[in-house]
């Protein structure tokens, strides 16, 4: 193969690697700004821009925070639905219409003030209606093990802009207890012609790094 027909399917295949890992949600980790311990956040307060927190509160927590146990999905922190009370969290962002979407995150329940299940509804939506209206509930997460739950779902995107809305439906009449979440993530789908090239570029690759090998061995 001519060294340019390399470069162009190498460009190529750099190009579906990057759209496949890009990652759209901001601050899906919830590691900035970074707490010692833990933060509520009021509805209306930009602590979290882009994300925005509604209804009561949330409460952003570190892992060392003094009250829940356990390490985070990813990173050092994690954010609890219940604040001071029931909250919701919102964030737009852009969507290419008639794409493929996935959207995962872990979530967990903060075992510290409630004995029942915690439960939060998960929601993207644009101005058409809803691409997706789910609920969560979990418990069972203890002190030194939290276990954190992936949740994994799919959408066709129809506006240039969608929103991914959590609220939670759990009333602990008190302070937090309810839905955490952790690793919040929505990536485009590869469609069937990039997963193509994925195999082609692969296909390309490969046998050009062995018969290489097998020239420097003789």
């Amino acid at each position: 193969m001519k060294r340019s027909t390399y470069l162009v399917f190498a460009a190529a295949f750099a190009a579906v690697i990057h759209s496949i890992n890009a990652q759209i949600i901001v601050n899906g980790d919830f590691e900035t700004p970074d707490t010692p311990t833990f933060m509520d956040i009021r509805a209306g307060e930009n602590t979290i821009a882009p994300w925005v927190v509604g209804l009561d509160s949330v409460q952003l927590a570190d892992v060392n925070n003094g009250f829940v146990f356990g390490p985070a999905f990813k990173g050092a922190q994690y954010l609890d639905l219940n604040g001071l009370g029931r909250g919701r969290l919102t964030q737009a962002f852009a969507t290419t219409p008639g794409l493929l979407y996935a959207l995962t995150f872990a979530y967990t329940n903060n075992y510290y003030n409630s004995s029942t299940p915690a439960s939060a509804t998960v929601r993207l939506f644009d101005g058409l209606g809803d691409r997706l209206n789910q609920t969560v509930t979990h418990t069972g997460a203890v002190a030194g093990n939290l276990k954190w739950t992936v949740f994994n779902a799919q959408f066709t995107a129809s506006q240039n802009t969608t929103s991914l809305q959590f609220t939670s439906i759990t009333d602990t009449l008190g302070y937090s207890g309810g839905i955490m979440l952790d690793a919040v993530a929505v990536q485009a789908v590869p469609e069937p012609a990039s997963a193509a090239l994925l195999l082609l570029g692969a296909a390309l690759c490969f046998p050009r790094r062995r018969t290489a090998a097998l020239e420097r061995n003789r």
